[in-house]
């Protein structure tokens, strides 16, 4: 059945993860053992990141299911790969596992109507980048502009409280590889808000009022909170955009 199914994908899963040290032990220089046993592995590892209808490897065998768990466990796997190998899979990473996570990201992938709205899909993914950004800068390396990008969207009105914290998490991690990407990305994403709260000010006077803590300010601390671990003065880095920071303090 489809639980067993999810048992045995995550206990050979499990198997691998447990394998690459084995393969590639701390302090050896050679990975003849550990990259071929990637490379086999990864045709069955890339399917789980194609967020929409996904066929397995075996052509006889039914379609790869879906799962928070699974999910998890695939991250983890990838986690574990790019710590060992991340040269290796850098070009991998960018073409097969990026767009299916930017999709996730950015319009939830085919989990739209299942697991809770793919919410905490979206936080796994981001979770999992910000790890990545941390500890294997180099397979992401290919990716960081699509990346820095999609975590600027997670911090928007329209991201939730977990999800947009997880978002300024990652994008403090990718201010070690690249702070003036990231400067510039969230200073563009961030001018149409700025353009959108001058055309409805009272709107936005309205919900400073009532005492609730808007959507809006919630992603005004967000750019604020980046833009200060890239040690500027939010005023100074978006100039006339201030207005957008100032809004709705007075």
């Amino acid at each position: 059945g489809r639980r067993e199914d999810l048992r045995l994908i995550q206990l050979s899963f499990k198997v691998f993860t447990n394998s690459l040290p084995v393969l590639h032990p701390a302090g050896s220089k050679t990975k003849n053992q550990l990259l071929p046993a990637v490379a086999s592995a990864w045709p069955y590892l890339q399917p789980h990141f194609k967020f929409t209808k996904r066929q397995a490897v075996d052509p006889n065998s039914p379609p790869v299911p879906i799962s928070i768990a699974l999910l998890k466990s695939a991250l983890h796997v990838l986690s574990s790969m790019g710590r060992h190998c991340p040269g290796f899979l850098t070009r991998r990473f960018s073409r097969e596992i990026w767009p299916g996570l930017e999709q996730m990201l950015l319009r939830g992938g085919g989990w739209r109507d299942r697991l809770s709205g793919s919410s905490r899909a979206r936080e796994l993914v981001v979770e999992f980048l910000s790890a990545l950004l941390e500890d294997s800068p180099k397979l992401v390396s290919g990716s960081l502009p699509g990346i820095v990008s999609a975590l600027c969207t997670c911090i928007g009105e329209k991201a939730h409280e977990a999800l947009r914290n997880l978002s300024v998490d990652a994008l403090k991690a990718a201010i070690k590889l690249n702070a003036d990407l990231v400067w510039w990305e969230v200073q563009e994403r961030y001018q149409s808000y700025t353009k959108e709260a001058k055309a409805h000010p009272a709107r936005r006077k309205l919900e400073s009022a009532s005492g609730s803590h808007s959507s809006f300010e919630a992603t005004r601390e967000a750019v604020k909170t980046v833009l200060k671990a890239i040690e500027l003065e939010p005023e100074q880095s978006l100039g006339d955009d201030a207005y957008f920071l100032n809004l709705g303090t007075n």
